[in-house]
């Protein structure tokens, strides 16, 4: 939490929201990470931490897409090889381990995904048989890193060599944790996300922007009341839309 007050200190310049497990926390609130009062708002402290969770909160921060491999630089110049991005486990499922068989046979050709079951039936038994064997080994099984949207880890003592993945040409460094290595090992994740929603505001608006004031008029309300929602950021799911058309919010305690 102390480095995520930090954080927000030395970008304090760049518009940002805090979201995530912690973003409606008293702690957070008191720090300045947060500007959401979960007392004055009668947000439950059960929100983002319950006997039924068995991982630790996180905090994430959207910073403008176009500013965010800044917040990234400050953050390696502040502190030198203790700040790491995480990975993503990608692992072979039905889809890609069909493919993957298929090229493993000696079919190298690209077929569509609504052709591809037709072309395997239509291909030798014998190369069935070894593509049905192929597939099967790879599905759920690990394929390779790629790299987490956001997600960052401090290690006090600098980055470990033996996690970190080589040959990356990035600002920070990339590790082989997951964020479900993080959570085993009882670390704390924070997330520097990009957000080109912000990025819109700011070019409309400017920088000096205070989202601690967001005044609702009545057609904004009508407007989410709809469903209307597409193109505005953590509304335009189904489930929000479908959540706002039976709230049909009309002040922001309701929203």
């Amino acid at each position: 939490l102390v480095r995520a007050t930090e954080i927000l200190e030395m970008t304090d310049y760049i518009p940002h929201v805090t979201r995530g497990s912690c973003g409606s926390s008293l702690i957070c609130y008191l720090l300045g990470i947060s500007n959401v009062d979960p007392i004055k708002n009668g947000i439950k402290f059960e929100r983002f931490l319950n006997q039924y969770r068995d991982n630790l909160p996180d905090i994430d921060f959207d910073f403008p897409h176009n500013l965010r491999d800044e917040v990234f630089l400050k953050l390696e110049l502040k502190w030198p090889n203790q700040v790491a991005r995480i990975s993503n486990h990608v692992h072979w499922h039905e889809k890609s381990a069909v493919r993957e068989a298929l090229r493993l046979i000696g079919i190298h050709k690209h077929v569509p995904k609504d052709d591809i079951k037709k072309f395997i039936n239509n291909i030798d038994k014998d190369k069935q048989s070894l593509l049905e064997e192929y597939k099967n080994d790879k599905i759920n099984t690990f394929r390779h890193y790629s790299l987490h949207c956001g997600g960052i880890v401090f290690f006090h003592d600098g980055i470990p060599e033996d996690l970190k993945i080589k040959d990356q040409y990035k600002t920070l460094s990339q590790i082989i944790y997951d964020k479900r290595d993080i959570a085993k090992k009882d670390n704390f994740k924070i997330d520097i996300l990009s957000s080109r929603g912000i990025s819109q505001i700011i070019d409309v608006l400017g920088k000096d922007i205070d989202f601690s004031s967001c005044p609702y008029d009545d057609k904004v309300y009508l407007l989410l009341q709809k469903g209307n929602n597409i193109g505005v950021t953590l509304a335009e799911s189904p489930l929000m839309r479908k959540a706002l058309r039976l709230v049909r919010p009309k002040n922001i305690d309701e929203l």
